[in-house]
């Protein structure tokens, strides 16, 4: 199956790690309170519609910082 994503997918899994943590923490931080009061499956359902919302259409990239 070919990628339907127009823009790169970075495969380090150090990156994604990173991105995972990023995405739980805002999750738990900004969204928690709404997230406890939704039935799992309404929650995970939300949470779908948003990642295909996201990658239905190019996500603009950034350059890489620099390493330190």
């Amino acid at each position: 199956m070919s990628n339907p994503l127009s823009y790169p997918v970075p495969h380090d899994s150090q990156h994604l790690s990173v991105l995972y943590k990023q995405l739980v923490i805002s999750l738990k931080f900004h969204h928690g309170q709404t997230l406890s009061e939704l039935p799992r499956d309404l929650a995970l359902q939300a949470m779908n519609e948003v990642w295909e919302s996201c990658i239905s259409k190019p996500v603009p990239t950034r350059k890489p910082l620099p390493p330190i």
